[in-house]
């Protein structure tokens, strides 16, 4: 086998191995629940850790500077919690390295990044949280303006908080209008 083949075979074996094997201590935040909305609690969850955890910090902003912690939990201290500079006090930490947040507001959308140390190499990983604006449960009543029959064509529609719909029968023109109204 000439060098240039020897090459050509380790470049492959470095390709599969590299696409084919995901690393051991690879650790991911999961968002509990997955599409949290104002006034919600959520959860961001880790998983993959990997050794017992001695220490976590967790961040807020795009990066992991001093003034970006959020809080420092040590599992072996007497008050394993202390607040850093972007504690809100709607925030805290779990034993397990997970984030929880409750009463949920639009600002707490943003970059989380938490750093874990194990007695294996420190672990880092960060998520993009977004906050949801709660969809607004309607009640949708219609009045018919006049009755109908058959409906053969719809030829009007216009939607908003209050809408009107009208149709042509074969014999006769109809219109509805519907309120919608919010609990």
């Amino acid at each position: 086998m000439s060098s240039s083949q020897l090459l050509l075979h380790l470049r492959l074996i470095h390709l599969f191995l590299s696409v084919w094997m995901e690393p051991v201590n690879t650790i991911h935040i999961q968002s509990i629940p997955p599409y949290p909305a104002v006034g919600q609690s959520v959860t961001l969850s880790v998983t993959g850790i990997n050794g017992n955890i001695r220490q976590f910090i967790w961040y807020k902003g795009p990066n992991t500077g001093n003034s970006n912690i959020i809080l420092i939990y040590t599992l072996s201290a007497n008050q394993p919690q202390s607040n850093g500079l972007q504690y809100f006090s709607r925030a805290s930490g779990l034993p397990n390295a997970s984030l929880q947040i409750s009463d949920l507001e639009i600002t707490d959308g943003g970059n989380y990044t938490v750093i874990i140390q194990t007695p294996q190499p420190v672990q880092q990983t960060s998520v993009n949280l977004t906050v949801y604006e709660p969809t607004w449960s309607r009640n949708i009543t219609e009045q018919c303006i006049s009755p109908y029959s058959d409906i053969s064509r719809p030829f009007g529609y216009s939607e908003s908080r209050q809408f009107a719909k009208s149709w042509q029968t074969a014999s006769k023109y109809c219109a509805c209008s519907t309120a919608v109204k919010s609990p």
